[in-house]
């Protein structure tokens, strides 16, 4: 009897034992169950904060097509509250032309799960302006987790560059072409004046003694050694016209045409071609325009030069300078009473060294014209011509206005 009562005794003790042991151990499982309850919330707030205050755009897609849960970049991004958002398919939200892409790239992440996809496309803001998107999006259990950063500004800065690139490229591409163009008509033009000049030096050489007939030879090579020595600078002025944009600024028109008109009157040299009849140069008032001054008025120098150069013989020169504008443009127009130009040549004339009249008519190379057009169309301009045999011509300019920063 005394036995088993130690044997209870000593269960007894055993199972307080446990008991201690088990209510410690529980003890230590709250206290770590509330530990890590802590660190969760903790965690918790720390990633909800980021969530919150994120530049980026945070979202959860459900299977359905809808936005489970956004972050408040996303009113920010689109202008649209978070209640709004959720309330309608973010298809609602999506360009028109970028659906079947980003259904495209919905699949995709769809059927590899936890593995991150990349692409971009456009929402379209409340406002009706157009944002692009980058994303970053992965699935989990049927949810899509992404972010999307906005790359509007960057994709205006690619575009605009692009712009830039095609436009030195097509720049490159006409004075290449200017280039090829003046290789091809230039070499007879070059040459001649060289066999000519070559031609009365060996006549010289073979009949030194005969003074008089040297002396007449002499002139005649002078003569073509002169009409080379013209026809080199007008090649080099071809060759630059209009490949120079950077000297850019704004000019008195007005002054530098009066200028030039006072000078063609006293030129005693222009009267002489004109058969001794001083020309009648007018003008409407000018503006200050934007551009390159020097080129500007080469193409005033010319286009005044063949009013009072292309007239029939004994007739006074009349040439009208008229201007108009808008909000875009100034047109200016240079009018003369002279020989005219059929029709059927009136594109040809801009063409480098191309003309209409022998030199004994005319002087000159032919070059003029187009180097006016190549300086016009390098401010963005166009040059037309308006003419008839016997009535003159008339050589309109459109000269683009400088924009103004903050005005469209």
């Amino acid at each position: 009897m005394k036995r088993n009562e130690n044997d209870l005794e000593e269960r007894l003790l055993a199972l307080q034992d446990e008991n201690k042991r088990l209510h410690q151990e529980l003890a230590k499982s709250k206290a770590e169950n509330a530990r890590l309850r802590s660190s969760y919330q903790e965690d918790f707030y720390q990633l909800e904060a980021i969530f919150n205050l994120s530049n980026d755009a945070i979202c959860i897609f459900d299977a359905q097509g809808y936005f489970v849960k956004l972050n408040p970049a996303w009113t920010r991004l689109l202008g649209y509250s978070i209640e709004e958002l959720i309330k309608k398919p973010f298809t609602n939200y999506i360009h028109p032309e970028d659906l079947e892409h980003t259904f495209e790239e919905g699949r995709k992440v769809n059927e590899e799960e936890y593995t991150t996809i990349q692409f971009e496309n456009r929402y379209i803001k409340k406002s009706g302006e157009i944002v692009w998107l980058s994303w970053n999006a992965v699935s989990n259990k049927g949810n899509i987790y992404a972010i999307a950063r906005d790359i509007t500004q960057e994709k205006n800065d690619q575009r605009s560059l692009e712009k830039v690139i095609e436009e030195r490229t097509a720049e490159l591409k006409r004075v290449n072409q200017k280039l090829q163009n003046f290789a091809r008509v230039v070499a007879h033009d070059l040459r001649a004046p060289l066999v000519v000049t070559n031609g009365f030096l060996k006549l010289v050489e073979r009949e030194i003694t005969q003074l008089p007939r040297v002396k007449k030879w002499l002139d005649n090579a002078q003569l073509s050694i002169i009409d080379m020595q013209n026809l080199l600078t007008a090649v080099l002025d071809y060759s630059k016209a209009g490949t120079n944009s950077i000297n850019k600024a704004y000019f008195d028109l007005n002054e530098m045409v009066e200028t030039l008109i006072q000078q063609y009157l006293l030129r005693d040299t222009l009267k002489a071609e004109a058969a001794h009849l001083t020309p009648v140069i007018t003008k409407d008032q000018l503006p200050k325009i934007y551009g390159m001054a020097y080129p500007i008025r080469q193409v005033f120098q010319n286009l005044i030069n063949n009013g009072i150069k292309f007239q029939p013989l004994g007739q006074q020169s009349i040439i009208h300078i008229s201007y108009r504008s808008d909000d875009d443009y100034h047109y200016i127009s240079i009018t003369d009473n002279g020989i005219g130009i059929e029709e059927k040549y009136q594109q040809q004339i801009f063409e480098p060294f191309k003309r209409l009249h022998h030199k004994s008519e005319y002087l000159g190379h032919g070059v003029g014209l187009s180097i006016c057009k190549d300086i016009v169309e390098a401010h963005g301009g166009q040059m037309s011509l308006q003419s008839s045999i016997g009535e003159g011509a008339t050589f309109q300019l459109s000269i683009p206005k400088k924009k103004q920063k903050g005005k469209k």
